[in-house]
């Protein structure tokens, strides 16, 4: 929210799904996070389209690349 509220078009978190090292429900525990934060973005007249999740490995750089043409492709029609 923070990063929104300050200008920022949109907030992209790479996450690393089921293989995290910190916990095994880590995708889950983010996706929450996500969710309230689109409610939030809801309330403030903020599109929650401009915050995107997306599992990545550390060394997929294709996937990642494509993840941000998509989003990128998002938050223009947004503006």
């Amino acid at each position: 929210m923070h990063a929104l509220e300050s200008g920022f078009d949109g907030v992209f978190i790479a996450a690393d799904g089921h293989e995290c090292s910190f916990s095994s429900r880590c995708p889950e525990l983010t996706n929450d996070i996500i969710e309230t934060c689109q409610c939030q973005m809801k309330e403030k007249n903020i599109n929650p389209k401009r915050i995107r999740m997306a599992a990545v490995c550390s060394v997929c750089a294709e996937p990642f690349a494509r993840h941000m043409d998509n989003f990128t492709k998002i938050l223009m029609e947004l503006s």
